[in-house]
């Protein structure tokens, strides 16, 4: 240059013109959207999300495809093979059947089963039975007597029996055998070949098979028939046996050491017997040894009648068993020492004073029975040891509880009304045990019902970590607390969010119903629709409202995704396994079932419990399963799960709205405990050590503008007011005090600036202003509305672009400023005029970058978003934080064209790191070291009162270089060459050192000289002036008289001032 021109120190300040709403960006009602609109805002952004989410859909809906499609499979392969086996249904010859098949064919008729006693295995056994003795010695004797089967009592019986016996068998033989030749067989013959059979047949079972299919009986009616042929007699033999196993039984006590069903494959149970295996006859198990399983039991065996003897034999046969005699040895005891009787031999056992355990077969007590009464009173001890060991399933055993109180009620009613005389005129005689009769039927293994509760368990719940990651997901990306600040309200928040959650399980449970039903499984068709209708929709909305519930807990999506998937498999495993066990068992109590259905999915087991119970049954038996009217049996569970169900979701839903409103869950600003009664949370003031420090060493610049923030007639749009932010210390670490006494003011219409380094608190204040985190003390207003009691209210006037992008990267840039618009009251051409103008100001609205979803831009189109979402609706406070990062130049310069549009009318707080950001946007800057503000003033400003020295450049010849190091020398010793290539050198001259006018006269005085050719002298940037601050070594070079007139000196006509200083 010619000639030297030195910019001085110049202090610029923005000339700001408020200008009003426009039409497309908001109104001037700062209420917030009607209710209605926040619900369209958010249902329009929910479907358009869950559109896009196709993969996600698809693979929920294919999991009850799957699971159906895989049981369905399983269970046609299961009747293909049940259907193809001979063994597994009635043959339509029965000629031939074998007794597994004679079990599904129909029994119109069912047999007559003895009533048995049990009976201790023999080696076991103490072969007796125990009988008490009492005050009434002679009245007990008689009835004990009558319990003891003696020898006269039995013959008697047995006597009438046989003769009842063999009348219906000879009725029955001459009624299929009609007489072709020769002469009638009489009762009297037939009677003797019977008896004639008896003598014949052993304890041999091969000889009772003989015996059955008529090798001894038929010869013996054969010789006294002599004009039915061979192999009629035999037809016969079997007509008379089976006509007479169905005869009404006699009073004689039988028992058994094996477990005895009730069931016989047959009504005809000796029509096709051609098996020799005594297991094949009736459903019991055999045991092995050397006793009989069929035995008449007798005070004296050996002293048995024919008669008697014959008749026990017979009675094997009709039960197709072996038959015999056991001697029951009864004894006596006093009524005291009966319980010690009955338990002795198990005592001793467990003492190991006996090597083998002896057991009784039955023990009576009598009280209060005597002659001269009607009373009946009497305890029974019986053995049901064979109950315990069918626990674990097989076919159903007797309960042997029949025979015993038939002996009871027998010997009572012989004493009492027929004088011990057992031919006397009254009678009680047990007829036997017959089952019902059955139709024919088939082996149904309904795989599904079988195996669906704990698998449905599983596949009903699934949707349950869907739900619950979805809400946690809004939560730890702040995308809730984002549409919060936006002006969503909590109500519309609950409304769409519920629905939409609770749409997505009842669609998935449709699918899953419908499939089943589709496929045929019975759980689904044979149960009604409605009660699983009931059922299924409680359970659903219980899961959503424990899904609102439960989110509160977590604040990572991981750790709801681990704990959620686990609550489903766990509570599975354990309903299965621990649950079903308190179902099936009669001793729960009401009250543990009731705790149990308590959780969830234990509810659910039960009810799907029932569901395939009542299926499988219905499946077997060919009915239909539970309707309305079952939902009244006192064992069925299912009316209440669903009332339970229904009760804990009101529960869970006004539990989770509380926790979501009080607790510090991450979804905002917490509400005092009794908010619903009008409770509001205040602000405290810290008065610590801490607080009282950092008053003392604040600068003076901020204490004035702390000062004037305090005053009652400051009219800026967001004052702050002692804000602080403390986070407690973790793992012994101290507190970290991230913003400490923060106190300023903002007006309508300013920018101002937030520097300082990482970790300086800047993002931390503006999460406190715009309710990302509860302030620790202080407070703050906007437009006079407090951040701590009043924020919903703040919400609606405002507008953040937080530090991280908060986007749903599933929807497109237009998607987003639509839904953010609704929530500002804008809709109709309105909302798309906004939309189309904040996206130009962004460069967005290319039709390359339209279409595309979030998830498809880079890091700098999301930030151009985020501050285009922040500028919706004409908000009046406007927080950017770090609106710029990662953008080109060009796109940074558009961004800032925007921002500095979009200020006029609104007061916006902006964090940078960019020095030339701050400088072309920001009215005032504040810097920010270690949580507190430590200076505040317009950009030039700063760098004037805390720049540290001049910039001197210079440009000479290499030549000349030295002498002009030497005069700048000369002016300061302490300046310092901080620049040097090729002919341009830069100096660094203290302040304090040097006057600006000295500095022109030596530069000029070198000029004069041609030393130099150019040269310039300038403020210290404001990049220098922000790291020394940093580091702390800044000082304020004016004066505390300049110090406050500058500070003070901030009305709004200063700040329209903007004057240069401009030194030659």
């Amino acid at each position: 240059m010619s000639a030297a021109v030195a910019q001085a120190p110049e202090v610029e300040m923005a000339h700001i013109h408020p200008a009003p709403a426009s039409a497309n960006s908001g109104t001037g009602d700062k209420s917030g959207a009607p209710l209605s609109l926040q619900v369209e805002a958010l249902a329009k952004k929910n479907w358009h999300f869950q559109k896009r989410r196709k993969w996600t859909n698809c693979c929920l809906a294919t999991l009850p495809i799957i699971f159906i499609a895989i049981l369905a499979a399983l269970q046609a392969l299961i009747n293909s093979i049940l259907a193809n086996s001979d063994e597994l249904q009635c043959p339509k010859d029965k000629s031939d059947a074998t007794p597994g098949q004679l079990a599904w064919c129909a029994l119109e008729h069912p047999q007559t089963v003895v009533p048995l006693f049990l009976l201790p295995s023999r080696i076991f056994a103490a072969d007796s039975l125990i009988l008490t003795s009492g005050d009434n010695a002679q009245n007990i004797a008689q009835l004990n007597d009558g319990i003891s089967a003696g020898q006269a009592v039995i013959d008697a019986r047995a006597g009438a029996a046989w003769t009842s016996f063999t009348t219906t068998a000879y009725q029955a033989f001459n009624a299929s055998c009609p007489a072709s030749s020769g002469t009638p067989i009489t009762l009297q013959a037939f009677q003797n070949a019977l008896l004639s059979s008896c003598a014949n047949y052993g304890n041999d079972v091969s000889e009772a098979s003989n015996f059955i299919n008529g090798s001894v009986v038929a010869q013996s009616i054969s010789d006294a028939a002599t004009y039915v042929s061979q192999s009629d007699a035999e037809t016969c033999t079997r007509t008379a046996m089976s006509a007479a196993s169905r005869l009404p039984l006699p009073n004689i006590p039988f028992g058994s050491p094996s477990r005895l069903g009730i069931r016989l494959f047959s009504d005809t149970a000796f029509s096709s017997l051609e098996v020799a295996d005594t297991e094949s006859l009736v459903d019991y198990e055999v045991e092995t040894g050397p006793w009989s399983i069929v035995e008449l039991m007798a005070a004296n065996c050996s002293s048995l009648s024919a008669v008697s003897q014959c008749y026990s034999r017979l009675v094997g046969l009709a039960t197709g068993a072996r038959s015999a005699c056991r001697s029951t040895n009864p004894t006596v005891v006093p009524t005291s020492d009966l319980r010690t009787k009955i338990f002795d031999s198990w005592i001793d056992r467990k003492t190991k004073a006996a090597d083998t355990l002896k057991e009784i077969s039955a023990a009576y007590e009598w009280q209060g029975s005597d002659s001269s009464s009607s009373t009946f009173r009497v305890s029974i001890y019986f053995n049901d040891t064979n109950q315990a060991e069918n626990d674990g399933g097989g076919p159903p055993a007797m309960l042997r509880v029949s025979a015993p109180l038939s002996a009871a009620v027998t010997s009572w009613v012989d004493k009492v009304f027929n004088n011990h005389n057992y031919n006397g005129g009254y009678s009680n005689r047990l007829r036997g045990l017959k089952e019902m009769p059955k139709p024919e039927t088939s082996l149904v293994l309904d795989f599904a019902s079988l195996l669906g509760p704990l698998l449905y368990v599983w596949v009903v719940q699934l949707p349950f970590p869907v739900v619950l990651i979805a809400l946690v997901y809004e939560k730890e990306f702040r995308l809730r607390v984002m549409m919060k600040m936006m002006g969503l309200r909590d109500q519309a928040y609950w409304i769409i969010t519920y629905l939409y959650n609770a749409a997505i399980f009842f669609v998935y449970i449709v699918i899953f119903v419908a499939l089943g039903s589709a496929a045929g499984l019975n759980i689904f068709t044979r149960n009604s629709m409605g009660i699983q209708f009931l059922f299924y929709f409680f359970f659903l909305n219980n899961q959503v409202a424990l899904a609102f519930l439960s989110q509160n807990l977590f604040r990572s999506t991981r750790a709801a995704t681990v704990v959620s998937y686990l609550w489903v498999i766990g509570s599975g495993v354990i309903a299965n396994f621990v649950v079903s066990s308190f179902i099936s068992s009669p001793a729960t109590s009401p009250a543990v079932l009731t705790l149990l259905h308590l959780l969830p999915p234990f509810a659910l087991y039960r009810g799907l419990f029932e569901f395939a119970e009542y299926a499988f049954q219905a499946g077997y038996n060919g009915t239909f399963g539970m309707d309305f009217d079952n939902l009244r049996d006192s064992a069925n569970g299912t009316q209440e799960v669903i009332i339970i169900l229904a009760v804990e979701w009101i529960v869970f839903m006004l539990l989770a709205v509380y926790l979501s409103q009080v607790i510090d869950s991450g979804a905002g600003v917490r509400k005092h405990p009794l908010f619903f009664l009008g409770y509001t949370r205040q602000s405290h003031k810290d008065v610590s050590s801490e607080y009282q420090a950092a008053l003392s060493r604040m600068p003076e610049d901020v204490r004035l503008e702390r000062e004037r923030t305090l005053r009652d007639d400051a009219t800026d749009a967001i004052k702050i007011r002692d804000l602080q932010k403390v986070y407690p210390g973790i793992a012994g670490q101290p507190a970290k005090h991230a913003v400490k006494t923060l106190t300023m003011g903002i007006k309508s219409g300013e920018c101002f600036g937030m520097l300082g380094p990482n970790g300086a608190g800047k993002s931390t204040t503006i999460s406190m202003l715009s309710g990302f985190v509860e302030a620790t003390s202080g407070t703050a207003t906007v437009q006079g509305l407090d951040i701590n009691s009043q924020m919903e209210d703040i919400y609606t006037q405002m507008g953040v672009c937080p530090q991280h992008d908060l986007v749903w990267e599933s929807l497109t840039g237009e998607e987003h400023l639509q839904f953010y618009g609704r929530l500002k009251k804008l809709r109709g051409q309105d909302l798309k005029e906004a939309v189309e103008k904040a996206l130009q100001s962004v460069n967005l609205w290319d039709d390359t970058v339209r279409p595309k979803l979030v998830g498809q831009y880079s890091g700098g189109m999301k930030r151009r978003l985020s501050v285009a979402i922040s500028l919706m609706g004409n908000p009046t406070a406007v927080y950017l934080d770090e609106p710029s990062t990662g953008l080109d130049p060009a796109s940074r310069r558009q961004l800032w064209e925007a921002i500095k549009t979009a200020k006029q009318g609104r007061a916006i707080i902006l964090t940078t790191h960019s020095m030339e950001e701050a400088e072309v946007l920001c009215d005032r800057l504040g810097i920010f070291v270690d949580g507190e503000l430590r200076c505040v003033g317009y950009p030039k400003e700063l760098t004037r009162r805390y720049g540290s020295h001049y910039v001197l450049s210079t440009t000479c010849e290499g030549r000349f270089q030295e002498s002009v190091r030497q005069a700048v020398l000369q002016l300061s010793a302490e300046s310092v060459c901080t620049y040097s290539v090729g002919d341009t050198m830069k100096f660094a001259v203290p302040l304090k050192a040097v006057s600006e006018s000295k500095i022109f006269q030596a530069m000029q005085h070198l000029k004069s000289q041609d030393i130099l050719r150019d040269w310039g002298v300038a403020n210290a940037s404001l990049e220098e002036v922000f790291i020394e601050i940093a580091k702390g070594k800044a000082k304020d070079q004016l004066s505390p008289k300049a110090n406050s007139g500058i500070a003070a000196n901030t009305s709004q006509q200063q700040l329209s001032e903007n004057p240069n200083v401009i030194v030659a």
